[in-house]
């Protein structure tokens, strides 16, 4: 939650929402076997049922090997001290709920990282440092900070007359040009036309004259 929180607020709620969804769930099914423990006694449970090991991110999933458990291994509601994780399960909803609440209130208008952010790139449309280079590229290790990113970002680099993209390994690119293909090679080469040779691949169509300037990507 921490790395979250340092990527962007917009990942940290997400995040906290999908761990308050899989708490629910898992409260459900401790209920569901208390009232009928006999019948629901082959019932199985595993820590991918508390943490969606699917929700997170790649990145994650390389730096934080602990979520591995989950997908292999599976305990039975009956043989587990289902009073002492349920009390803990309660405790955590309760400090996840609470810190919902407050995530909720900072919006896009209140954000002050995306603020700045919006600050540095208009200072380099004013101040290029090579000629009239106003390319910039931002890297964040979170899918979902991209996205914030580049929903919050694209109208506002627009009235500055640049083209915003943004790519991740999750989902399929976009970008503020209007018909532009969303895939990843020709995002890319229409960010940095020279080096990719833009003009010897596409002879034709929007990609052939199109530049991208802002370019959001997970690293």
């Amino acid at each position: 939650l921490m790395k979250r929180m340092e990527s962007s607020i917009e990942s940290f709620r997400l995040t906290l929402d999908r761990m308050r969804g899989s708490i629910e769930l898992t409260l459900e099914k401790i209920a569901a076997f208390n009232q009928n423990p006999v019948a629901s006694r082959n019932y199985y449970c595993g820590l991918d049922d508390t943490i969606h090991v699917s929700e997170w991110d790649e990145e994650d999933e390389r730096e934080e090997n602990y979520l591995s458990i989950g997908k292999n291994i599976k305990v039975e509601l009956a043989d587990m001290e289902l009073d002492q994780w349920e009390d803990s399960l309660t405790h955590d909803l309760m400090v996840i709920r609470e810190l919902l609440d407050q995530a909720r209130q900072i919006d896009a208008a209140r954000d002050n990282k995306l603020a700045e952010l919006k600050r540095i790139i208009a200072d380099k449309m004013n101040n290029p440092i090579n000629g009239e280079n106003h390319k910039v590229l931002i890297f964040t290790a979170f899918a979902d900070t991209a996205e914030y990113l580049y929903e919050n970002l694209y109208r506002y680099c627009r009235s500055l007359g640049l083209n915003t993209a943004v790519v991740t390994g999750s989902t399929q690119g976009k970008t503020s040009i209007e018909g532009f293909p969303g895939d990843f090679n020709t995002i890319l080469t229409c960010f940095s036309p020279a080096s990719k040779g833009r003009d010897a691949i596409y002879t034709s169509g929007i990609a052939s004259t199109a530049t991208i300037d802002v370019l959001i990507g997970t690293d």
